[in-house]
């Protein structure tokens, strides 16, 4: 199942958020070797990780967090420290979709959720709360 964590219920989430920084750290950080830092937690999070941030998390039937992703307002400007940029026109109305992290290769995916699906219910948030456009 796909949950939308935004920061109204992230009290609710808590735990599973926590899973899923740790997750990141593991995959962005040991798995993709990128230049990020972890916190005291263990846990990778950085400055977009804010009140605007919005969470998708696919939880298994365990409740655990098995696929995520970040999506956020964007005003345009540098994506990936500077290594792409997005036209300011693209902003207002967008978002910036960011650390996709899907199932490990030895995970299988849950049978009730494809990747395809969390990259819908992104679309399908992003049309209900108005946004035109999805940048990433």
């Amino acid at each position: 199942m796909i949950h939308v964590v935004t920061v109204e219920n992230r009290a609710v989430y808590a735990r599973e958020l926590a899973q899923m920084f740790t997750q990141r750290a593991a995959f962005f950080i040991e798995r993709l070797g990128w230049p990020l830092t972890c916190g005291p937690d263990g846990g990778e999070q950085d400055g977009h990780d804010d009140a605007e941030a919005i969470y998708f998390l696919v939880l298994d039937g365990a409740g655990e967090v098995c696929a995520s992703c970040r999506a956020r307002p964007f005003a345009g400007g540098d994506l990936m420290n500077g290594v792409a940029g997005v036209s300011a026109a693209a902003s207002g109305r967008s978002w910036e979709l960011s650390r996709i992290m899907l199932t490990p290769a030895d995970q299988p995916w849950p049978p009730q959720v494809r990747p395809g699906e969390l990259r819908l219910a992104v679309l399908e948030e992003a049309v209900e709360r108005g946004v035109e456009r999805v940048v990433g």
